[in-house]
């Protein structure tokens, strides 16, 4: 009797086998055509970031713009924006015959020309220190290109052999805007007539702005991106010049801040 049960029921048990192992034929495959998707759909969402963050800023006679940012609004190419709804041509270089309108009286010549080491913004609420960086080369698409190195830690990079503070010539201070600190994260604030002061170990030097440019940069022609670093090339003026990307998270656009000297400013605390 027992024998006869059990027979009768082994054909039943072999069934359940055969419907499992079909499920799990039919469920590997799945498994891996989801993760195969989820996969390629990460990347669809990651391309436009990392493909932002390939892009090196061009060699110029001077320098690319900046340098390795860490960091979008969508604007026209044909003519770069003024941030700060400033008149003039944010085209045009700033200097020669174009860069007249933002030649400044040398409010600071009488002073000893020194390197700055600190730069305080009030409208920011910013006051961060600068130290030296440097630029290296590399190749693009077969250009060689320059590029300068970006602090981290929250301060701010001087291009060595820009200006001093206090001498004729364009004084270059770039920073991460979101990255390393994000010491400029906020630089797209400033407007025509704010102020700030660059402090050297002795003194201070007070600056106000003059325009603010958004100028595009990744992706764009090799001739527009040699014109946005004509930016910290060196001016027949005293002037400073502010570096960073934009907008937020990004390295699609490089914002331009140009501040000129206004004359004295109240010692280091």
């Amino acid at each position: 009797m027992s024998h006869r049960a059990t027979s009768r029921s082994y054909p039943r048990h072999a069934g359940v086998e055969r419907k499992q192992r079909t499920f799990a034929a039919l469920l590997v495959p799945a498994l891996i055509g989801l993760g195969l998707s989820l996969f390629v759909f990460g990347l669809l969402l990651a391309a436009p970031y990392v493909g932002s963050r390939l892009w090196s800023p061009p060699a110029a006679s001077a320098d690319a713009v900046a340098g390795r940012h860490g960091e979008g609004a969508e604007i026209d190419l044909d003519a770069p924006q003024d941030a700060s709804s400033v008149g003039g041509d944010p085209e045009s270089p700033p200097h020669g015959e174009a860069g007249h309108d933002l030649v400044s009286p040398a409010a600071h010549a009488s002073r000893e020309p020194a390197a700055p080491t600190r730069l305080h913004i009030p409208k920011l609420s910013l006051d961060a220190p600068i130290v030296p960086v440097d630029r290296s080369t590399t190749w693009v698409d077969g250009r060689q290109v320059g590029v300068w190195d970006v602090p981290d830690g929250g301060a701010v990079g001087w291009h060595q052999g820009s200006a001093r503070l206090g001498e004729i010539g364009n004084t270059v201070l770039n920073g991460h805007n979101t990255t390393g600190g994000e010491v400029f994260r906020d630089l797209y604030r400033l407007e025509a007539g704010d102020t700030l002061t660059i402090y050297s170990e002795l003194e201070g030097y007070r600056y106000a702005v003059s325009k603010s440019l958004v100028l595009p940069e990744a992706g764009q022609p090799w001739d527009l991106r040699l014109q946005n670093a004509s930016f910290i090339e060196p001016t027949p003026d005293e002037r400073v010049t502010l570096v960073t990307c934009h907008p937020y998270g990004s390295l699609r656009n490089r914002l331009i801040v140009i501040a000129l000297p206004t004359g004295t400013a109240p010692d280091a605390p």
